[in-house]
C-alpha cells in the first residue's frame, strides 16, 4: 500500500506532531509499504523526519522523494530513493502541481495536513477527493 502526504509548506505543524505520527504508525501497522513524499516544506520535512524515527523499529516501508525538477540538487538524507515522475513535458511553473497529482494517483491513502482553503495543498486534496480516494486528516 502506498501513502502520500499533502500540507501546506509555511504552516507551523509542531504541536500537531504526535497526531500526525499516530496517523502515520496506524498506516503501517495497516499495510503501508510505500511512502511518497514531495520534500517541499514544514509538512513534508515533519512527515520525512517522522518516518526516519519509525524508520528505527520498523525496516518493512520505504520513503521516496518524488523531485519536480531534474535541474536542482536535492538532500536525499531523510529517505531511501528518490524518483521523478513522468512529467518532462510540463512547463516548470506546473511542475509541482503535476508531481502532486502523479503522487495521489499512485497512492492508496492520502495523509492531509491542509489547513486553510487556498494554496497548491488544498487544490491536491480537491483532486484526491475527486479521486475518492482514501484521506486521512491531521486535525
Amino acid at each position: 500500500m502506498t501513502v502520500t502526504f499533502c500540507g501546506h509548506r509555511d504552516y507551523v505543524y509542531d504541536n500537531k506532531k504526535e497526531d500526525l505520527k499516530k496517523i502515520i504508525t496506524n498506516t503501517i501497522e495497516n499495510g503501508a509499504t510505500e511512502f511518497l513524499l514531495g520534500g517541499y516544506g514544514a509538512f513534508d520535512l515533519i512527515c520525512a523526519y517522522i518516518l526516519k524515527e519509525l524508520r528505527k523499529s520498523n525496516d518493512i516501508f520505504k520513503t521516496i522523494l518524488v523531485i519536480p525538477y531534474l535541474n536542482n540538487k536535492y538532500d536525499l538524507n531523510l529517505y531511501d530513493s528518490s524518483i521523478y515522475p513522468p512529467i518532462e513535458h510540463i512547463p516548470l511553473k506546473y511542475a509541482i502541481a503535476e508531481r502532486n497529482k502523479w503522487m495521489v494517483n499512485k497512492s492508496n491513502i492520502i495523509i492531509s495536513g491542509v489547513m486553510h482553503s487556498y494554496g497548491g495543498a488544498s487544490k491536491t486534496l480537491l483532486y484526491a477527493q475527486k479521486l475518492n480516494k482514501k484521506i486521512m486528516y491531521l486535525k
